[in-house]
């Protein structure tokens, strides 16, 4: 069977004075290599906070920076595409479509109008397709020609092919056809900007989120298996403790958190941040700016979900100790509009943790502007070490031969940072489905990172990320957390 996959082409014109286009491509691909058809995609600027969505089918445009065709785009007309990926390294196809029989001359020139390769050919009325090898990286015009139709696109190659240059024709009975492009649109912008292309396949969507300067073709893997539940479910809570080792009243929040995560199996979940004037050790860059962002001053204090709490007429969120499972009960009774689900891998001989998240939006996002934010913390158990009066507080935690106390619920690193990432959609019965990866250091804040110590909390928040501080309204509450599965495995 044919295998055909669309490419959606967005050429992104630099608002700079040598008015040069960065083009962005997407493709989809299913787990097995097969190519999809995408069904649309949403491209904003996060810089510029601008947005753009094509659709498919969509009517094609050429990139005016990268093709000159003035001929009529119906399919029952002689049209020649603009060549996929363009920039390319050394390779690159194109297709053209004849609405009849006919002789056709293909003519490629450089920039002083010296030719470089020519193809002369009968062929039959449909579309042809042609993959074009050239040797050395400059600006070229391709020219295709039928009677009294011309068209003309122009391409720049970027790297050395050895010098070689051919055109090859790929229709025979075993040739798999190429790429489709389906859309090409423009879209301003200033090279740097951060970008979000947010792309959708049969309910599912991913994205990628980075600065855009050059020219990439983006291949987004669907992978249809769902292990996300989709029944609607509650919330589930995550209570974020603030801790350090010279704190004598710590050990309690660490005994009292642990007892709600017990009690609570599968709907409470608990970190533990080392911040703040008591945390002499295992304090990390992502849990100071935590501590400075939401105000902690007191230890151990609790944010809950990070959801603001009046607490007598104060509005905060930091939490004493004994009101954490108050809290926690008036949110793990409410509904949840989304649901999270996370499977992760550890190759123990490169330590590259892979986490692959789905999310399943039961309702639409209730967040602000629909801006939901994944997060991924790496958490590590059995770090043995000080603890003020963690024997009397905590025994169960004390070892009084080695006099050291355990402690457990570490957090190591967010490995998308404190922010998280923007998960670009939240349309009722969609579905997020991204993997990430983290490579493990050996050593974070002077102790070792031992692979099966460690844990990996997922969660969701929703709202916009500010370093403002904020009362009597949330933008950031989590709505969901899970904790991913880990399986170990050593690649040959």
């Amino acid at each position: 069977m044919k295998k055909l996959f669309i490419l959606f082409t967005v050429g992104m014109l630099g608002m700079n004075s040598m008015a040069q286009s960065v083009t962005v491509s997407f493709t989809g691909k299913s787990i097995n290599d097969d190519y999809l058809q995408i069904d649309s995609i949403k491209v904003i600027n996060l810089t510029e906070n601008k947005f753009s969505v094509y659709k498919y089918p969509d009517t094609i445009v050429d990139l005016m920076t990268v093709g000159i065709n003035d001929l009529n785009h119906e399919t029952n007309f002689f049209k020649l595409s603009q060549n996929i990926p363009n920039p390319f390294n050394g390779t690159t196809n194109f297709t053209l479509s004849l609405a009849e029989s006919e002789n056709v001359s293909i003519e490629v020139t450089d920039m002083l109008g010296r030719k470089v390769l020519d193809f002369n050919r009968s062929l039959e009325k449909g579309t042809h397709s042609f993959t074009l090898t050239l040797g050395v990286p400059q600006v070229y015009f391709l020219t295709a020609q039928a009677k009294n139709q011309k068209a003309t696109i122009k391409m720049v190659n970027m790297q050395s092919f050895g010098g070689n240059s051919n055109i090859t024709y790929n229709n025979d009975n075993n040739f798999t056809p190429s790429l489709i492009q389906k859309t090409a649109k423009s879209v301003s912008f200033n090279p740097g900007d951060t970008m979000q292309y947010i792309v959708y396949y049969n309910g599912i969507f991913t994205n990628v989120v980075q600065p855009q300067s050059v020219s990439e073709n983006f291949v987004f893997t669907f992978d249809e298996t769902v292990f996300v539940d989709k029944t609607p479910k509650n919330r589930t809570v995550l209570i974020e403790e603030y801790t350090g080792i010279n704190c004598g009243w710590c050990p309690d929040g660490h005994r009292i958190a642990d007892s709600l995560v017990a009690v609570h199996a599968g709907v409470i979940y608990n970190m533990n941040i080392h911040a703040g004037g008591y945390a002499k050790k295992y304090t990390t860059p992502v849990g100071t700016l935590l501590n400075n962002y939401f105000y902690v001053s007191s230890y151990p204090a609790g944010v809950v979900s990070r959801e603001v709490v009046n607490v007598g007429g104060t509005y905060k969120y930091p939490i004493s100790r004994s009101a954490w499972g108050y809290v926690a009960q008036q949110l793990y009774t409410r509904q949840s509009y989304v649901n999270l689900d996370a499977k992760t891998t550890i190759d123990t001989q490169t330590r590259k943790l892979s986490c692959e998240i789905q999310a399943y939006f039961t309702e639409n996002s209730a967040a602000v502007n629909g801006k939901n934010y994944i997060h991924i913390a790496i958490l590590q158990d059995s770090i043995w070490g000080p603890q003020s009066n963690g024997q009397n507080l905590y025994p169960a935690m004390y070892d009084p031969i080695t006099q050291k106390y355990r402690h457990n619920h570490m957090l190591r690193e967010l490995i998308l940072g404190v922010d998280g990432e923007n998960m670009g959609g939240g349309s009722k019965n969609t579905m997020y489905n991204k993997t990430f990866t983290y490579d493990i250091p050996l050593v974070i804040s002077d102790e070792d990172v031992k692979l099966n110590h460690l844990e990996v909390l997922v969660f969701i928040t929703e709202g916009e990320p500010s370093n403002t501080e904020e009362y009597q309204y949330n933008k950031e509450r989590v709505i969901y957390v899970t904790k991913s599965n880990i399986e170990f495995i050593e690649e040959e």
